[in-house]
């Protein structure tokens, strides 16, 4: 990826630091009222670069989930989430996920990076829209 595009997204966290993540219940809702509903995965597949300064929203089965503890304060969280279409998502997120598990349903808020992928159990490769989280939450339990 072009170093000018990862700026952009580096610019956009900057200048919105207090969301990412979003702790408080005011910086969340403050996250969800910025998504640009009209941005959707086929889109940030066909080209990321224009929505690298955007929040987006999406939901879908948590595949995977990982958590770090950093120090006394600070987690480092990743999701592999898969959407009703087959989409993958891999969120990383500064916050702990509370009681998400493998097979719950959420949302994530955040902003794209760019493609990602990683090898599957299957031994193919699987693709996947980059998101730097700024909120996850459960919509439903396995």
């Amino acid at each position: 990826m072009d170093c000018k595009w990862i700026k952009k997204s580096y610019d956009f966290v900057v200048k919105n630091y207090k969301l990412f993540p979003a702790k408080t219940t005011e910086d969340i809702g403050a996250a969800k009222k910025m998504v640009d509903a009209s941005i959707s995965s086929k889109l940030i597949n066909k080209n990321a670069a224009p929505y690298l300064d955007k929040m987006v929203s999406f939901s879908g089965v948590v595949i995977s989930i990982e958590e770090t503890q950093l120090d006394a304060d600070n987690t480092l969280a990743i999701a592999h989430v898969l959407d009703e279409d087959e989409q993958s998502y891999q969120v990383m997120i500064y916050k702990s996920t509370g009681d998400i598990l493998e097979d719950d349903s959420v949302q994530f808020w955040g902003v794209p990076i760019g493609a990602s992928g990683f090898e599957n159990v299957s031994g193919g490769y699987t693709n996947a829209i980059f998101v730097l989280g700024s909120h996850i939450e459960k919509i439903q339990s396995a």
